[in-house]
Order: C-alpha cells, then structure tokens, then sequence
C-alpha cells in the first residue's frame, strides 16, 4: 500500500512540475510579446513626435512605404524596430477633427514599427491650408 502510495505521489509531482514548466514558457513568451509591442509603439510614438521633421526630408510617392528607421532610432533608445510611413491619401480632414474642411485638406499616412515579428501600426493624417 504505501509503494503504490509513494507512486501516485512521484505521478502527481511529475504532472504538477511539468505544468509548471509549461505554464513558465507561456509566461515567458507574453513578456517577449509584451516587450516587442512595447518596443514598436515606442517607435511609432516617436516617429509621431518627430513627424514634421522626418517627413520633410522624403518624397513620399502613394501606397509606397518609406524605410525611416535609422531617423526614428536615432532619438529612440531602444534602437530595434524597423519603421516605415506609407502616404496613403490624401482628403478633406477627419469629422470633428477642429478643421475646417473648406479651408484645408489632408494628407493621410500609415506608420509601421515592427520588431521580433510584432508590428504595430498607426494612422496619421496632417491639415494644410488650401492656399498653400
């Protein structure tokens, strides 16, 4: 009696380890992800921060993306992701956006980080004066 007792116990142990062990790789990935999505957001938040700045330099044609990595890793200290904008239109300004949509017009653009196979992305869209 107390063999198989001693059995069913080292039985039990062993599932309850090797649940262990899967339940730690699973945590283990969500960090990864969490980290990668992090990572590509902050670039992506850059980038918008940094937006007049990095697309005064580019001739962006239509639903073409643009590689602007090396300008948004050079204030961006985690320096991993890999981030383009796409211009991917060009319109009246969004509703209830505060402009005027008889005044100005609007240039729409996609922004892509991605990084260890995460990739976030963020529309943009920027108001100019129809008289420019």
């Amino acid at each position: 009696m107390v063999l198989i007792m001693l059995v069913a116990t080292a039985i039990i142990g062993m599932v309850a380890m090797r649940s262990t062990l899967i339940e730690t790789k699973i945590a283990g990935n969500e960090r990864t992800y969490q980290q990668s999505f992090y990572v590509a957001d902050s670039s992506n938040e850059c980038t918008i921060e940094r937006f007049d700045a990095i697309v005064s330099g580019l001739s962006l044609q239509k639903d073409i993306p643009e590689d602007i990595s090396d300008a948004v890793n050079e204030v961006n200290p985690l320096n991993d992701a890999s981030t383009t904008i796409t211009y991917t239109r060009q319109g009246t300004p969004p509703v209830s956006s505060g402009t005027s949509a008889a005044n100005t017009y609007a240039n729409f653009y996609t922004i892509r980080s991605t990084i260890n196979g995460e990739t976030v992305t963020h529309g943009v869209w920027k108001a100019f004066s129809k008289a420019e």
